[in-house]
């Protein structure tokens, strides 16, 4: 349908005409927010736990169902501001994280492996966050040790 426009058309009318008829249609997009079903969590979020993050020291800092499945392993992350595994953005979303050595991952990679996240701050702790239904083993993979 071509769109064409009177002198008789009203301002409504041409808006419509011109969002709905005039619209090329683009192919859909393959799916890429892999984060959507956490709240308040990108996909390019950075994700940091604090200490030596390994299988055994997740399972020991949160607990784990009768799955195996971590239900509430707090962690820091951007949130709903993409961060680059950069030293800046890991001094800045290190706040409250008093362990020397931490490691480092993305919210896309904790969603990719069937987690969820999400931000739980409270005070002092602006950027906490729970990350949930992910095996300690697996989400220990994800991160880089620093």
């Amino acid at each position: 349908m071509a769109c064409k426009l009177t002198r008789w058309t009203t301002p409504a009318l041409a808006l419509l005409l011109l969002g709905a008829a005039c619209r090329t249609t683009a192919p859909a997009a393959p799916q890429t927010d892999y984060c959507s079903k956490s709240p308040g969590v990108v996909d390019e979020a950075i994700v940091l736990r604090g200490g030596n993050v390994n299988a055994k020291s997740l399972e020991e800092g949160g607990d784990v169902d009768q799955a195996g499945y971590m239900t509430d392993l707090s962690v820091n992350c951007s949130g709903l501001f993409p961060a680059k595994d950069d030293a800046a953005n890991r001094a800045k979303y290190k706040e409250g994280i008093p362990n020397a050595t931490y490691g480092v991952t993305s919210a896309k990679k904790i969603c990719q492996a069937g987690g969820y996240i999400a931000t739980t701050p409270y005070e002092g702790h602006r950027y906490h966050c729970t990350v949930w239904h992910v095996k300690p083993a697996t989400a220990a993979s994800l991160f880089t040790q620093y």
